[in-house]
């Protein structure tokens, strides 16, 4: 089961296009907000000063979830927030000490000896089993953050036809940044309205529930790390985490 964004072929433009749509989603409709006190402790306890968003896409979950932490606390202003990406994007501003690489990025490489905490925003399960295990291997000693919006179960492949069908047609011209090529190639040459639903769709069908994948994670635990998981939102968009941190005794 592939999906059309994976591809080094597919092109730039849809695979941008796609990004935003789910992007401006999640964050339109306050999706990790839920996670926001989780997110918190784990950078407490991993003693992080800084933050390294792997396979960030458009960006738009983790600029969502900074914009909303700097909103309940002050010490989240200066808190800097590097984006990176296999496939970069342009941006054309950012907000305030938050960066990007402009550069490919694989998350299964990036390695620094800054104190940076590690996220991977709906973007786990584009990984196989091998890859999950040497992404934890990889980032727990700096501390690595997952969370996936979807699960395994026919209510959420309902919803996600829905959102990418329907939905799609119905939101397209709101979606920022606004662009007249989406809306061609969704009302017009609906392309969009096929690889996005074919990559929705198969993203649930590849998804896990949240006890796989912490059972999963805690097989390759290095050693001296611990990890948390769990579910958390409103029922039409629980939210699946799990962090894994060093830990305080070591």
């Amino acid at each position: 089961m592939f999906e059309w964004e994976d591809k080094t072929w597919f092109p730039e433009f849809l695979r941008n296009m796609q990004t935003d749509y789910i992007g401006w989603l999640v964050v339109r409709f306050g999706i990790y907000r839920s996670i926001q006190t989780e997110f918190s402790t784990a950078v407490e306890l991993a003693g992080a000063n800084k933050w390294t968003d792997l396979a960030s896409g458009n960006g738009w979950p983790a600029l969502g979830l900074l914009k909303e932490l700097r909103k309940e606390d002050s010490k989240w202003a200066d808190f800097q927030l590097h984006l990176t990406d296999l496939f970069p994007r342009k941006f054309d501003s950012l907000p305030e000490h938050v960066s990007s690489a402009d550069f490919s990025v694989d998350a299964l490489k990036w390695d620094t000896e800054q104190s940076d905490i590690r996220t991977v925003f709906n973007a786990y399960h584009h990984f196989d089993e091998q890859q999950k295990a040497k992404l934890i291997q990889q980032h727990a000693k700096k501390g690595l953050f997952v969370v996936e919006v979807l699960q395994p179960t026919l209510l959420v492949l309902i919803k996600i036809i829905f959102t990418t069908t329907i939905g799609q047609l119905l939101l397209t011209p709101f979606v920022k940044p606004f662009s007249w090529t989406r809306l061609f190639f969704t009302y017009i040459l609906p392309v969009n309205l096929f690889t996005i639903t074919w990559d929705g769709v198969v993203s649930v069908l590849k998804s896990k529930h949240i006890h796989e994948m912490t059972l999963h994670a805690k097989q390759h635990l290095p050693e001296g790390c611990l990890i948390q998981s769990g579910t958390k939102g409103p029922w039409w968009a629980p939210v699946s985490w799990f962090y894994i941190v060093p830990s305080p005794h070591e």
